[in-house]
């Protein structure tokens, strides 16, 4: 709301003011893919379901006050893509994972759009290399609904390099 304070890592931020913000984002996951090529094998598609884990280290500061919190949660990952062959070992892909943790006061949902290029390094493993762009939110509420915080929501991207290990 306008006009009210942003509470954060133990502190009000209150209005008129200048924050900056400083983050790190890690995620991982362990996922199941499934591929299927349509015809000579040049088009694709993937669905791919699992595990995974977000942590979101975030400092915000002011001129006169500063404050940190190390939020993380597991959960569930899924996800959908579409795939280009246009080499036997290099391909042109897309793909929307998202992640939902279930939890109200860790990283309670996060959802990534990649476009990579792709070059496979053998039957087991790839180099990926391309652009994501990620959102993330955080809740923010005790076990009741109330809010103990200021809810989180962030959105980033970039260029990314990958690696994917596949067993």
């Amino acid at each position: 709301d306008a006009g009210a304070p942003i509470v954060f890592g133990g502190r009000a931020f209150v209005a008129p003011n200048e924050l900056r913000h400083e983050f790190d984002f890690r995620f991982a996951e362990l996922a199941y893919r499934y591929r299927h090529f349509f015809g000579a094998g040049t088009f694709g598609i993937e669905g791919l379901a699992g595990l995974g884990y977000a942590r979101y280290d975030l400092t915000i500061s002011s001129a006169i006050q500063r404050a940190n919190e190390n939020i993380g949660s597991g959960g569930l990952v899924g996800g959908f893509g579409v795939i280009w062959k246009f080499r036997p070992t290099t391909s042109l892909q897309s793909r929307l994972t998202v992640f939902g943790s279930g939890e109200t006061e860790g990283v309670t949902a996060a959802a990534r759009w990649d476009l990579f290029v792709a070059q496979a390094l053998g039957r087991h493993a790839a180099l990926r290399a391309g652009v994501s762009a990620w959102s993330l939110a955080s809740e923010r509420e005790d076990d009741y609904g109330a809010s103990i915080n200021s809810p989180i929501q962030a959105r980033f991207a970039g260029f990314s390099l990958g690696l994917d290990v596949a067993f």
